[in-house]
């Protein structure tokens, strides 16, 4: 009885810590995605941020372990997974090392980070579904940061100067205006559904970059929270539209159409034939939507169509093993003379660009999660998955950490044996 008592202070302690854990975990998640500050001219900066991750994440990591063992789970799926996974990783990375070496971003990103991911959410699952606390936690920190945003962008909009400046370096080393270091303007005005508009980019270097965040936690609040508060998505609805990020749109109008036809309450036929009714409305939009695009953008989307092109000539180079992920000179090689004269050489394309560096079997580290929730047929695992795939196709999150942490959490839920998060 003592022992059993002793057992449940140890493992409230340790549900402590991992919760005060998850603070510089997410914080550092966050601002590790390309912002203003992860970009500085010091490096140091970008180091700091790199050693607040790797130390909370294996933190939270090591206390899961510890939390799983006292409480005496079954890891071994868990321990089956992470050899298979490890072993996949290291096939992959001898072969596709000898086109080119694989920097250590990428080896954190498609192999370190996801480890440590599936090991905290399998405890967390694994726990009566307490990982909805580092979800809620996430979606707080977004929330304000787009409250932040929304009203500097609004100043920005009336005119009001800002009254600072940040060296990043982006594209060269360059100072960009802010507005008290917390709210920065690193892009010009553009064309946005017939208007002249100044992107809302918060604390990122990047509009994109930020439509992403927001609508990852767009999804995240709906499909995994159910957040019932309407003032927090209708918040982060108004902030992707302000990014002027025709992919936030799309995935906008993607979640009110998986949203509502998972809602309606009626017989299958009905429900069918409003479904595809729903979906027309939706392909209508969306078309709407890539016309405007091609009119107010024209530059912008003439280059996802050519990086679309590139990225599959590269890719086929080296189809099962890619090109290597030391550079993008098999990238560049392809690129027309004009951007690569401008230095314009930026790529735009998530999915392609792995695709080039490392083929159908870099690739498959992205689409495993797919397979299971096939084989599982867990519905809600597929819509956020699905959405979140379509951002990954779209936007460069092949080395941003908060990517492949979410994957984790994919991972865990499927291949945890019999617990169901309340």
């Amino acid at each position: 009885m003592k022992n059993s008592y002793s057992n449940v202070n140890t493992t409230n302690s340790i549900e402590k810590l991992i919760s005060l854990f998850e603070y510089p975990l997410i914080f550092s998640l966050i601002l590790t995605m390309n912002t203003i500050y992860f970009k500085n001219v010091n490096a140091n900066y970008f180091f700091l941020l790199l050693v607040i991750y790797g130390v909370s994440a294996f933190l939270v990591s090591i206390l899961s372990i510890i939390n799983l063992v006292i409480k005496e789970k079954n890891v071994f799926p868990l321990f089956i997974f992470m050899i298979g996974y490890i072993g996949y990783f290291f096939v992959f990375y001898v072969i596709n090392k000898q086109q080119s070496s694989m920097p250590y971003s990428v080896i954190l990103t498609m192999l370190v980070t996801p480890i440590l991911s599936i090991v905290y959410f399998y405890n967390q699952i694994s726990n009566t579904g307490s990982y909805r606390m580092f979800f809620e936690k996430f979606k707080k920190i977004i929330l304000v940061l787009a409250i932040v945003s929304l009203f500097f962008w609004l100043l920005s909009l009336f005119g009001v100067v800002p009254n600072s400046n940040y060296v990043i370096d982006w594209g060269g080393v360059r100072s960009i205006p802010a507005y008290f270091k917390v709210h920065f303007l690193p892009q010009d005005a553009v064309r946005f559904l017939g208007m002249k508009i100044i992107r809302n980019t918060g604390i990122f270097v990047e509009a994109p970059m930020y439509s992403y965040i927001l609508s990852v936690t767009l999804i995240i609040n709906i499909f995994i929270l159910h957040g019932e508060k309407k003032w927090e998505n209708m918040v982060i609805i108004f902030t992707i539209l302000s990014t002027t990020s025709s992919t936030g749109l799309l995935i906008i109008i993607l979640i009110f159409f998986l949203y509502f036809s998972r809602k309606i309450k009626i017989s299958k036929e009905l429900k069918f034939l409003i479904g595809i009714i729903l979906l027309l409305i939706t392909s209508t939009l969306i078309y709407f939507i890539i016309k405007l695009k091609m009119n107010d953008m024209q530059g912008s989307m003439l280059m996802r169509l050519e990086d679309l092109r590139i990225g599959i000539k590269a890719w086929r180079l080296h189809p099962f093993f890619g090109n290597g992920f030391a550079d993008d000179s098999v990238l560049l090689q392809y690129m027309s003379f004009s951007r690569v004269w401008w230095n314009n050489t930026g790529y735009s394309l998530g999915m392609t660009s792995l695709l080039s560096k490392g083929g159908l079997v870099g690739l498959s580290f992205y689409m495993v999660p797919f397979l299971l929730i096939f084989r599982k047929g867990k519905r809600r695992e597929f819509i956020v998955y699905l959405l979140l795939f379509i951002l990954f196709m779209v936007t460069i999150v092949n080395t941003v950490q908060l990517h492949m942490f979410i994957m984790g959490y994919l991972y865990a839920e499927l291949i945890i044996p019999s617990f169901k998060a309340k």
